[in-house]
Order: structure tokens, then C-alpha cells, then sequence
């Protein structure tokens, strides 16, 4: 008995729940509108339907709502509850990505990267999508840095640089996959001064803000012993002399 009549008080708040927040979107709220449509693409105390879920998902999407431009672009690309259009499909994943959806910069990223083949602007958008800790985006720009920090290419390296989603982390004792650390084992001293010079390092790097000054002198002390191991002779002098200005 008592089962019954708690499914039942369930049953009672969820359609008054459902209830308020379909008046909320009909009355123009862009929160509800978005609600309502997860609600009809998934069948969430109303039956699935999946054309209604485009229209609620619409609604919300040209108030700005970046979520439903998101599922918006998703319906788009299989064909679900609105004609299949890989074309639509973009144009809402880029306001999505314009608005700040990681996952749709990662999307727009990708599209750049492997259909239209424009690469800076595919590295454009995996930096927006890392920066938002997408963690694809910021795993596949560590990979591009290091890449460019093996193959000495000075310009990649800048151009990623001037990119506000790629790290570069100042501790290289112990990683190997740092691209300080790569740069000094290979003694690319042009391009270990352009992953030293940062200037908004001590800013984006997470974890060190506070205290990047007093590792400094470490960082680079740490990097003069790898090039000096490595027999980078050229590389560890510069190193041991920048120490000698700081000191």
C-alpha cells in the first residue's frame, strides 16, 4: 500500500514538474525550452519524439542556448526528427562552438582538420576545446608541440604557442613527454627559448601560479643538467648563463 502511494506521489511531482516547465518554455524560458527537448529526444515523461525535441532544441538555440545548438547539430547529422543535413549541421555546431561548447569546438576541430583540410583553423579549435579541458583536444595538442619540438619546426611551435589551450608545464624533472625537456635533450636552443619566454605562462599554467617565481631558477637548472647529459654543450651554456642573469 504504501509502495503504491509513494509511486504515485512520484509519479504526481514529475508531471507537475514536467508541467511547470512546459509553461516556463512556452513562455519564451530559454532553460525549459532546452529541457523540454531532452525530454521529447529521449523520452523522459513524455513519449520520444524526436521532431518535437528539434523544435524545443530550435527555440532554445536561437536564444543562444549553446547545449541545444549542440543537439541540434546532432539530430542534424543522423537524420533524427529533422531531414539529414551535414550542412545544418556545421552551421549549429559552429554556434555552439562560437558560444563555448567544448564538444562542439572539438567537433568544428575536427571538420577543419579532416574535410575541409584548413589546418590553422582546425589548431584554432582544438585550442578553444582544450581550453575548455576537452580532454581529446588537449591530448592531441601536447602531440602536435611535441611533434614540432622533434622535427625543430620553429614556426608550428609559435604557431601553437600563440594558442591559449596549449600547456606547457614548467616541472621537467621526471617527463620525458615535456617539450622543455625534448628541446633541451635535443639542443634546439631556438626553440627552448620560445617554450621559456611565455609571457602568459605563470598565468595559464594550472597549479604554479602562485608560486612559478621560486621555480624558476629551478626549471632552469633542471633543464641546463638535461642538455648537459645529453652533450648539448651549446644548449646547457645558454641555460647556465640565463641562471647567471637571474642570480
Amino acid at each position: 500500500m504504501n509502495d503504491t502511494r509513494n509511486d504515485e506521489e512520484r509519479e504526481s511531482v514529475g508531471f507537475n514538474s514536467l508541467t511547470t516547465m512546459l509553461q516556463e518554455a512556452e513562455a519564451g524560458d530559454e532553460d525549459a525550452q532546452l529541457g523540454m527537448g531532452i525530454c521529447f529526444e529521449f523520452g523522459n515523461g513524455v513519449s520520444k519524439d524526436e521532431a518535437l525535441a528539434a523544435e524545443w532544441y530550435r527555440k532554445a538555440a536561437l536564444q543562444g542556448s549553446a547545449l541545444a545548438q549542440y543537439y541540434l547539430a546532432g539530430l542534424y547529422v543522423d537524420g533524427r526528427g529533422v531531414d539529414k543535413d551535414v550542412e545544418e549541421a556545421f552551421v549549429w555546431y559552429r554556434k555552439a562552438a562560437e558560444s563555448g561548447n567544448e564538444d562542439a569546438q572539438f567537433y568544428i576541430a575536427q571538420w577543419y582538420m579532416h574535410v575541409l583540410h584548413e589546418e590553422r583553423k582546425a589548431l584554432y579549435w582544438y585550442s578553444e576545446a582544450a581550453w575548455n579541458l576537452h580532454e581529446d583536444a588537449v591530448s592531441l595538442l601536447e602531440e602536435k608541440l611535441l611533434a614540432a619540438v622533434d622535427a625543430e619546426d620553429e614556426e608550428m611551435v609559435k604557431t601553437l604557442l600563440a594558442l591559449r589551450g596549449t600547456r606547457v608545464y614548467p616541472d621537467v624533472r621526471f617527463n620525458e613527454r615535456n617539450p622543455m625537456r625534448r628541446a633541451a635533450e635535443k639542443g634546439s636552443i631556438s626553440i627552448l627559448k620560445l617554450l621559456l619566454g611565455r609571457e602568459e605562462l605563470k598565468i595559464r599554467v594550472e597549479g604554479f601560479a602562485d608560486d612559478f617565481v621560486t621555480l624558476e631558477d629551478e626549471l632552469y637548472e633542471n633543464l641546463y643538467y638535461i642538455a648537459k647529459q645529453e652533450g648539448q654543450t651549446a644548449c646547457a651554456a645558454m641555460l647556465l648563463e640565463e641562471l647567471g642573469r637571474m642570480n
